[in-house]
């Protein structure tokens, strides 16, 4: 259920968890995981334009104000390398992983998930919206640096996945889930999709999953809320965010 106070956060279940999230961000990945382990639960929207995240509620909740963040019987994960680490150790049959036998086998899933969210997630954000880490005179160096070294990481992911379906063989898992976001955010960004077809064709089988079908609902619930009220965020591409600008950028 999509709850929307007005930027007043009220935990109605406390014994559901509930999922602090906004449309496209990175929570996409959380909220698909909780949609795969089949589990009763809520989600609250954080307007990012109407400084919900930023309000005193949410800082209580999460002082670094940002999603996805996580309530579980009162207590808060943030982070999704952390959260997906528990959903996975708390719903074992979901199947976010494969089988973690060993010591060995957590700490190369939680290698992984850490390769999408400190190896790719900040590329993806150089990419998405370079004005934030550099002036408008400097924002496309700092775009096409970003996809130079973005398409560097997919061209090893499309060699992997022209042998495999997905990212861990022949079972889906969350993993999955964060490389779908990934190709989602970047080629919305003006990246180049036409060399990586073993990546578009993984992105359109995780998007016809059950999970995914009831994830893009929830989202666009999500969406047609925020642009009723005027706070969807855009970031409208500049005149050289193009996947041509980007194929000279490889």
């Amino acid at each position: 259920m999509l709850r929307e106070a007005g930027g007043v956060f009220v935990i109605s279940d406390p014994a559901l968890p509930l999922l602090y999230f906004s449309p496209g961000a990175c929570s996409q990945v959380t909220l698909t995981a909780l949609e795969e382990t089949g589990v009763a639960f809520e989600t609250q929207l954080i307007a990012f334009m109407r400084g919900d995240h930023r309000t005193p509620e949410f800082l209580a909740i999460n002082q670094k104000g940002r999603v996805p963040t996580l309530v579980i019987r009162g207590e808060t994960l943030s982070e999704n390398v952390a959260i997906l680490s528990w959903l996975n150790e708390e719903y074992p049959d979901a199947g976010l992983s494969l089988p973690l036998k060993t010591a060995l086998d957590r700490a190369r899933f939680i290698a992984d998930l850490s390769y999408f969210a400190s190896g790719l997630h900040p590329i993806v954000t150089r990419i998405r919206i370079p004005t934030n880490f550099a002036g408008p005179e400097n924002a496309e160096a700092v775009w096409r640096l970003a996809v130079k070294v973005m398409t560097d990481n997919l061209a090893d992911i499309e060699r992997r996945l022209a042998e495999w379906p997905w990212w861990s063989g022949e079972q889906w898992t969350i993993l999955d889930a964060y490389l779908a976001w990934v190709w989602f955010r970047v080629t919305g960004a003006g990246l180049d999709p036409a060399p990586f077809r073993s990546i578009a064709a993984h992105a359109a089988r995780h998007a016809d999953r059950p999970a995914s079908h009831r994830v893009a609902k929830r989202e666009a619930e999500a969406v047609e809320y925020l642009t009723a009220h005027g706070l969807q965020v855009r970031f409208p591409p500049m005149e050289w965010q193009t996947p041509d600008r980007a194929a000279a950028s490889r």
